[in-house]
């Protein structure tokens, strides 16, 4: 199965990223792709959690008991249950090869939390090595570009809003 077909939540019910969550795991074209959809799921409830916990509606497989680790079995293998022990500032910090998630990880964290223009002292205490100012696109510029352009497709297909999917990319 697919990430957009087994996706799940658990820790904070109601909050506005699991909405924007469990929204683009049923689209037949979640923006960012499934990678992006495993890596929001994995580092915001962990890979044990479980659809029915976290989404309204029911999952596109018809099992609202679906796990994380069913739809991401790639990111999850080896993984316990709980979601990231890292803050998306502290992970950030660390070096490439001991960073959460694997490969983009953190510019998808980035971008889907707080988009692609949000600035580092804005949302974190840590000092970054290039300053307070630096902003999601300065440090993941292909990552911003792939995702604007697959929002504002979705976007102008009717698919999504914007602003309920993402906070601004």
């Amino acid at each position: 199965q697919s990430p957009t077909q087994s996706p799940t939540q658990s820790p904070t019910p109601g909050s506005p990223l699991d909405g924007a969550l469990c929204a683009a795991s049923v689209s037949s074209n979640p923006p960012g792709g499934e990678k992006f959809l495993c890596h929001l799921w994995i580092f915001e409830h962990g890979c044990d959690a479980v659809w029915s916990d976290i989404c309204d509606e029911d999952h596109p497989s018809g099992n609202n008991d679906i796990q994380v680790r069913d739809g991401c079995p790639e990111l999850c293998e080896g993984q316990d249950g709980s979601k990231s022990s890292f803050s998306i500032c502290e992970a950030s910090l660390l070096d490439g090869d001991k960073q959460p998630g694997g490969d983009g990880f953190i510019c998808d964290m980035w971008a889907f939390q707080y988009g692609c223009d949000a600035v580092w002292g804005e949302h974190c205490d840590e000092n970054h090595p290039k300053g307070k100012a630096v902003k999601v696109r300065d440090n993941c510029p292909d990552r911003c570009s792939e995702l604007e352009g697959e929002i504002d497709d979705l976007e102008g297909a009717g698919v999504i809003s914007k602003a309920n999917i993402f906070h601004s990319l």
